[in-house]
């Protein structure tokens, strides 16, 4: 099992609906001791490389994985898991993954804990590292210097989301109404629609405040001109 399928595994019953890079952050903070939770390199990726973890699209690199089972705590883990499952009322849900996965246990907090323990394992004893694997690390490498550049530029002006969608944005809200028609097999989705399904309605609310979170980026790059992502 991959570290990929063991936290997606997981994830219905443990992540309380998180986010994949919270989740991660989670899941790898609360395995590895308080005292080292600082100098944890893992705990400090991007949000996106978190969530291509949690995805399966990065794979942890053995050097990150020796230092989480160096510092592992599998006892504080164990009291995760279990205070996640008592809180959810999971704790039927993680038995039964463990089971079908061969892996029965009186105490499934424990079996997590040993199970993740595993996976972190193979990841150190995994065969030399590939090409491929040293190009993702290279990306990874781009990623974190891209991050620190975008760091020191000048914060853009944040453009607010407006009562009423521009021209612009309504293209974008037309593209969004067709999905959800197509989610529900409507032939036509329109505004009339959104009291019908307030989940629709609280996700357009996050896609217009990320469309103009895209667009304060988009006039804050058209606006440096300097440079400062050169070299």
């Amino acid at each position: 099992m991959t570290f990929s399928e063991y936290a997606l595994g997981l994830s219905p019953f443990i992540s309380f609906g998180k986010s994949e890079h919270d989740y991660f952050t989670e899941l790898v903070g609360n395995f590895v001791k308080d005292a080292a939770m600082d100098s944890c390199i893992l705990l400090k990726r991007q949000p996106d490389t978190k969530y291509r973890y949690i995805k399966g699209i990065r794979t942890i690199q053995p050097k990150d994985a020796q230092y989480l089972y160096d510092y592992r705590d599998k006892d504080k883990f164990s009291a995760w898991i279990w205070e996640r499952m008592d809180e959810a009322d999971s704790y039927d849900d993680v038995a039964g993954w463990l089971d079908a996965h061969g892996l029965a246990n009186d105490d499934p907090s424990t079996a997590c804990a040993e199970l993740l323990e595993s996976i972190i394992l193979d990841i150190i004893n995994s065969t030399p590292v590939s090409k491929t694997a040293k190009e993702s690390a290279i990306d990874l490498k781009l990623i974190d210097d891209i991050q620190e550049k975008i760091k020191s530029l000048p914060r853009p002006a944040n453009v607010p989301v407006p009562k009423v969608a521009t021209q612009d944005e309504q293209i974008y809200i037309d593209e969004l109404f067709l999905a959800y028609g197509d989610a529900e097999g409507m032939t036509v989705f329109t505004v009339d629609d959104l009291l019908s399904f307030p989940d629709y309605s609280d996700d357009l609310e996050e896609r217009r405040i990320d469309f103009y979170a895209a667009e304060t980026i988009r006039r804050g790059v058209l606006e440096l001109g300097n440079g400062s992502l050169t070299g």
